[in-house]
């Protein structure tokens, strides 16, 4: 699965990176085989009389307006090639087998997030980890843990806010970052996660139901203090996984079984 990921993400940059160079150089070659020459032409046509059909300067006008028609077709084209940039950017961000982001998209997401706060405001992250997940790929085989790991993505997804970060950052560890005053907020936000996690049924191939559980680490920093909340955050999922999984650790003196 990880080195299909990685293929996925290197195909996926080669391809970027011919779009870009493709519209660099087309862009280049516009401004300087037609939109100058256009110019050159129009500048020379104002300066004739148009008002005679059969004149020179109106064939010429006649083939300025047939060369912006073209170029406006031209234009079209490179606007869609940027869109398509912007897709597949997109996809080097997503992780395609839950629909949150990936690793290398939280990484993104998260300075976007950092910029729109202020210094002093605090930051929270959430690590999530499927507690026994070894165990469910055992029991009922990888296509049905990759269920697993798409539903609870999904979860993640429906239950957070709108100005919530949701990625996947590790086989079956999952990320929440936002920004909150209140540490009571933060606790009832978490529980949240916890009891949809509680609650998820993940049916197999062939009729079982699948249920899990997951292990909760939380820090808070601010917007300079990244490194250290990731690590914060990290020692506090590794305390919820020693001292009984299905739990909440971090938040203050708070602990959720």
């Amino acid at each position: 699965m990880k080195n299909q990921a990685l293929e996925h993400f290197v195909l996926t940059l080669i391809i970027l990176f011919t779009i870009y160079s493709l519209a660099i150089i087309g862009i280049l070659y516009i401004h300087f085989n037609v939109v100058k020459p256009l110019l050159k032409l129009n500048v020379r046509a104002k300066s004739m009389g148009e008002d005679d059909v059969s004149s020179p300067a109106y064939q010429e006008v006649c083939e300025i307006k047939a060369l912006q028609s073209s170029l406006d077709k031209l234009e079209e084209h490179i606007d869609e090639n940027r869109i398509l940039s912007d897709e597949l950017k997109k996809l080097t961000e997503i992780d395609a087998l839950t629909g949150v982001l990936n690793r290398r998209g939280f990484e993104l997401q998260r300075e976007k997030l950092l910029a729109t706060v202020s210094a002093d405001t605090p930051v929270w992250l959430v690590l999530i980890d499927i507690d026994h997940f070894k165990r469910i790929n055992d029991t009922w085989g990888h296509p049905a843990g990759d269920k697993v790991l798409a539903s609870l993505g999904d979860t993640l997804n429906h239950v957070a806010l709108p100005n919530w970060m949701v990625a996947r950052i590790g086989g079956e560890e999952f990320a929440v970052m936002f920004s909150s005053d209140s540490q009571q907020d933060v606790l009832n936000s978490v529980r949240r996660l916890q009891m949809a996690c509680r609650n998820l049924r993940v049916m197999t191939d062939n009729g079982e139901v699948i249920r899990l559980t997951a292990s909760f680490g939380v820090a808070k920093g601010l917007p300079a203090d990244q490194d250290r909340m990731m690590s914060d955050a990290d020692q506090a999922l590794y305390q919820s996984k020693k001292t009984g999984r299905d739990k909440i650790t971090g938040i203050g003196d708070a602990e959720s079984h």
